[in-house]
């Protein structure tokens, strides 16, 4: 056989194409796509958590519960969703709480007490 020669055929020549950068730039707007989805996820967690303690802190009272189980939702949900500048009307009404809790037999919780719970919740929430 005869080798042939083709006249106006270029010579194939072989581009290299580095795919590596855009792999880089692919997974690093990836991760940053899981990462803000994540801190997005994570604040509304966090909000819906004060959600949840300023309704049950409007419904502590309306519920029937005992006086200790009143004591410890105040300071539980209260803690969380305590403001700056009501911080130290909050940790003076937990400290009159504190004898309500820690103990089988709790004694009722005094009606001026009560009051200043509920005008407490009432200014928070």
């Amino acid at each position: 056989m005869e080798k042939i020669e083709l006249q106006g055929i270029k010579n194939l020549e072989i581009i290299e194409i580095n795919l590596l950068p855009y792999f880089l730039l692919f997974g690093i707007v990836f991760i940053l796509l899981i990462f803000a989805l994540f801190l997005f996820l994570k604040r509304k967690k966090k909000r819906n958590k004060k959600a949840f303690a300023k309704q049950y802190l409007r419904e502590l009272f309306i519920k029937n519960l005992s006086d200790k189980e009143i004591a410890y939702g105040f300071t539980k949900y209260g803690r969380k969703i305590v403001q700056e500048e009501e911080k130290e009307r909050f940790y003076k009404i937990v400290e009159q709480l504190e004898s309500f809790k820690y103990k089988k037999e709790v004694p009722t919780i005094n009606p001026e007490l009560l009051h200043e719970m509920k005008e407490y919740i009432k200014a928070i929430v």
